[in-house]
C-alpha cells in the first residue's frame, strides 16, 4: 500500500502488519478475513450505513447490468489515469470494479457499511476501509483522483485529501432519474434538486449527462431497484404491493456527471 492510512484515534500513520494496522502509539485495527479494515470509531458509529437487505438488493440489481452504460462511462473516463484514486461511498463495489480495470490506478474504497465492504473486498483488488466520508482516514494531499457516486460528501474533506490539481468526479441522479418508478409510487412527483458546488473552492471543469432507457426484465429486478433506493423507506406497504402488481415497464436512467479540479495551492 503506497497511500498511508491515518489512525482515527491519534492521527498518526498506520503501519500494515500481517493481520492488522497499528500506529506508533499502539492503536491497532484488525484486517478482516475479506481484506478490509474497520477504522470507524465506536463513539462515532451512529450510523451503520445501508441495511443488509438494501445492500443485497443493490448488488443483485446492478449485476443484471441495467447500469452498464454508466459502468462503461467510468471505464472509459479513467482508462488513462495514473496514480491514486479514492471511491467514497463505494458500497459493494460494482462501480469500483470499473475503476480497477485500469492497473495504473491504486484504488481505495471507503464506505460506512461493513456488510457492503465484506462483498467488495472479497471480489476486488482494492484496499477497502470502513470509515465515514466526513472523517476520511487519510492524510492531506493523498489522492490524484476522488470519485463519489450518489453519496452525500463533505467537500472540505475531499479538498483536504486531494492533491493540488487533483480531480473530483461527482455523479448524482439527474432530474429524470427513475422517473417512471417515482410516478408509479407517488401521486405527486417532486423535482430533483441538484446540489450546487462552491466554484471558488472546487471549480467544475466539465459537466456531462448520461441518459438512457432500460426495460425491467422481472418483478424481482423491479423490487430490487425499489429496495436499493431511498424510495423504499418512504413508501407504505400498500404502495409496495401496488408496485408488485404493476406490469413491467421502461425506466429512465439519468445521471449528472461533474468533474471538479482542486486549485493548485
Amino acid at each position: 500500500m503506497r497511500i498511508p492510512l491515518r489512525c482515527p484515534v491519534c492521527q498518526e500513520p498506520l503501519k500494515k502488519e500481517a493481520h492488522r494496522f497499528i500506529c506508533p502509539k499502539g492503536h491497532s485495527f484488525d484486517i478482516a478475513r475479506q481484506g478490509y479494515v474497520n477504522l470507524l470509531l465506536k463513539q462515532s458509529d451512529k450510523h451503520f450505513g445501508d441495511a443488509p437487505e438494501m445492500i443485497l438488493a443493490r448488488h443483485a440489481f446492478l449485476h443484471q447490468n441495467y447500469y452498464q452504460p454508466l459502468y462503461q462511462y467510468l471505464t472509459n473516463h479513467f482508462h488513462s489515469c495514473k496514480g491514486s484514486l479514492l471511491d467514497i461511498g463505494c458500497g459493494e463495489g460494482y462501480f469500483t470494479n470499473a475503476l480497477c480495470q485500469n492497473q495504473d490506478l491504486e484504488v481505495y474504497g471507503v464506505d460506512i457499511s461493513k456488510k457492503a465492504l465484506q462483498i467488495a473486498a472479497r471480489e476486488l483488488p482494492a484496499q477497502f476501509i470502513v470509515a465515514a466520508s466526513q472523517n476520511l482516514p487519510f492524510f492531506a494531499n493523498s489522492f490524484d483522483e476522488v470519485i463519489s457516486l450518489f453519496t452525500p460528501v463533505d467537500l472540505n474533506e475531499i479538498i483536504r485529501v486531494l492533491k493540488p490539481g487533483g480531480s473530483l468526479t461527482l455523479i448524482s441522479p439527474g432530474p429524470k432519474h427513475l422517473l417512471e418508478l417515482r410516478q408509479c409510487l407517488y401521486e405527486t412527483i417532486k423535482e430533483k434538486q441538484i446540489k450546487e458546488i462552491n466554484q471558488e473552492i472546487l471549480p467544475v471543469v466539465k459537466q456531462d449527462s448520461l441518459t438512457y432507457f432500460f426495460d425491467v426484465q422481472s418483478s424481482e429486478d423491479l423490487n430490487n431497484l425499489c429496495q436499493m433506493t431511498p424510495f423504499y423507506k418512504r413508501t407504505s406497504q400498500r404502495q409496495r404491493e401496488k408496485l408488485k402488481q404493476t406490469p413491467l415497464f421502461t425506466i429512465t436512467a439519468d445521471f449528472l456527471i461533474r468533474q471538479c479540479r482542486k486549485i493548485n495551492e
